[in-house]
């Protein structure tokens, strides 16, 4: 800290990952913004305008990333991986889901779905 003030090198930088980011998961998650909206209890406003001219607070980005369970870090793009806050076997496990086929998947969800997980 040089003069008492925090310097970063990315100030002004803007959210592009983090737009790109809540975009993959809205539509992997077939959400309209309305129905985003209702299960962040946002308004659908401020959510279509983080994608037009608004950058999200921090209380936001921490709802929706608590909402998709993925890391603040993936979410803003300070990480490349998107389970960094689970355990290294489940990262693994989550990962290799998300990669897989649909008729990979269809296995695994019923597997999940046998045992009542959801």
């Amino acid at each position: 800290m040089a003069g008492g003030k925090f310097k970063n090198k990315n100030d002004g930088r803007e959210f592009d990952t983090f737009r790109r980011n809540l975009k993959m998961l809205i539509d992997s998650y077939g959400y309209t913004m309305t129905e985003l909206s209702r299960e962040l209890d946002m308004n659908t406003t401020s959510i279509s305008r983080y994608f037009i001219d608004r950058n999200p607070d921090i209380v936001s980005i921490w709802r929706i990333a608590d909402h998709f369970d993925v890391s603040i870090d993936w979410l803003i793009g300070r990480s490349t991986s998107r389970y960094e806050a689970l355990p290294p076997k489940i990262q693994k496990v989550a990962n290799l889901y998300s990669a897989a086929k649909d008729s990979d998947k269809l296995v695994v969800d019923t597997l999940l779905q046998k045992y009542d997980v959801e």
